[in-house]
């Protein structure tokens, strides 16, 4: 039963019926997710780039189930991100210390 509920659930989240938005009081909502491909307006995250899926695996590290397309590591793309993630937590930190 716990089966049919997550399986009902992953089909409902990839049929194109969910979107996901990010909303702060700063300005309009910004789409994270607009329900798969074919969408007149794309996420915030197909805009920078980032594709991704997610993949369910057992202890072993076999995949039982996969959503989307799970892409492989870009090394420029991860280095960018890493590096302006540092900064970002450098600048916080030298703010609450300053």
């Amino acid at each position: 039963m716990l089966n049919d509920i997550t399986q009902g659930l992953i089909d409902y989240a990839t049929s194109g019926k969910v979107k996901a938005y990010a909303k702060t009081n700063l300005g309009p909502r910004i789409p994270l997710y607009t329900g798969g491909p074919g969408d007149d307006q794309p996420g915030l995250l197909a805009k920078l780039g980032i594709r991704g899926g997610i993949v369910i695996t057992d202890t072993d590290g076999k995949p039982l189930y996969t959503v989307g397309d799970p892409a492989s590591t870009d090394p420029v793309r991860s280095l960018i991100f890493w590096l302006l993630l540092a900064l970002v937590a450098v600048l916080l930190l030298r703010g609450m210390l300053a």
